[in-house]
């Protein structure tokens, strides 16, 4: 193998590599590079902010209510779910109505009110929210103690109706400490 051959076969592997996180999309007269993986999960970047109103990883104790701030660059939906530090996964709220390009608060009606559930939830709580188009058809209960690829799996199926340039999920957290 000569020299030139084999730095193009080096060139072609390395572009491989780079491509598998990726989607390709033809359309006519036109090459676009899509796509973007989360947590295993190919979604497209609709969400671009997505965090507590205290700010990623504030601390909240059993009785405060949470409010999460979230941006969309698409009108859509937001269904946000939660694993705390024991494995016990929740839905906080399903298809709320978010606007694209401005700073969302959630929940709009009302807060959620931050509970211990017998101690199990101290410690670092994580969020994630799903953006889809439309609202989901709740395909997936999120309810019980899973595993974090579990959770993932779960979310993977609620997203897969909806094309991947179409949907997003971002994870965020927050911290539960006791009451002084």
């Amino acid at each position: 193998m000569t020299f030139k051959q084999s730095r193009l076969l080096i060139s072609l592997a390395a572009l491989t590599v780079a491509l598998t996180a990726c989607t390709i999309t033809f359309i006519p007269g036109d090459i676009t590079l899509r796509g973007t993986v989360r947590f295993g999960i190919e979604v497209g970047d609709i969400i671009t902010r997505f965090e507590p109103t205290r700010g990623v990883g504030a601390r909240y104790r059993p009785g405060d209510s949470i409010s999460f701030v979230i941006r969309t660059t698409n009108d859509g939906y937001i269904t946000l779910t939660s694993i705390s530090p024991d494995g016990t996964v929740d839905v906080f709220q399903r298809n709320i109505f978010v606007r694209g390009g401005i700073d969302n608060i959630v929940p709009t009606r009302g807060r959620f009110i931050v509970s211990s559930r017998g101690g199990r939830d101290y410690g670092v709580n994580r969020v994630r929210a799903l953006f889809t188009p439309e609202p989901t058809r709740g395909r997936v209960t999120y309810r019980g103690v899973w595993s974090d690829s579990d959770w993932t799996q779960s979310i993977r199926v609620e997203l897969e109706p909806f094309p991947v340039t179409a949907r997003d999920v971002r994870e965020t957290s927050f911290v539960i400490v006791r009451r002084r």
